[in-house]
């Protein structure tokens, strides 16, 4: 009797264990930020304030100060259209609004850089 409710007890907290790690995981995608994972949220059509809904505030430099994704070169714009870009660390968002402040353009750029590079660069030894 013993043996099966610790067996229990261990079951329930090893599920209890997953569930946790997934509603973690699953928040975590959720939260505004420059993810790739919102990228892919953006649709075309959708206003500016919908997408600095999900990326925060536009912003040209990463936040470590690494790179400026200002400089990105996307293309010739059609008169009357905006190119707002938001950088990160992993990589960078540019958006085309029309006119009506609508997307109909988006682009992901990559960081230049890999993670281990980065992360020399943050330990100060590159």
């Amino acid at each position: 009797m013993v043996k099966r409710r610790r067996i229990l007890l261990t079951a329930a907290v090893l599920v209890a264990l997953v569930l946790g790690v997934a509603l973690l995981s699953w928040l975590a995608s959720l939260r505004p930020g420059i993810t790739y994972a919102n990228f892919q949220r953006i649709e075309v059509g959708h206003s500016q304030a919908d997408v600095e809904a999900l990326l925060g505030p536009p912003r040209d430099f990463s936040p470590n100060g690494t790179i400026c994704w200002g400089e990105l070169y996307n293309g010739k714009l059609v008169l009357g259209h905006q190119k707002v870009v938001w950088g990160g660390d992993a990589g960078a968002i540019v958006v085309v609004f029309d006119e009506e402040g609508s997307v109909v353009r988006k682009n992901w750029h990559d960081h230049p850089f890999s993670l281990s590079e980065r992360m020399l660069q943050w330990l100060g030894l590159r």
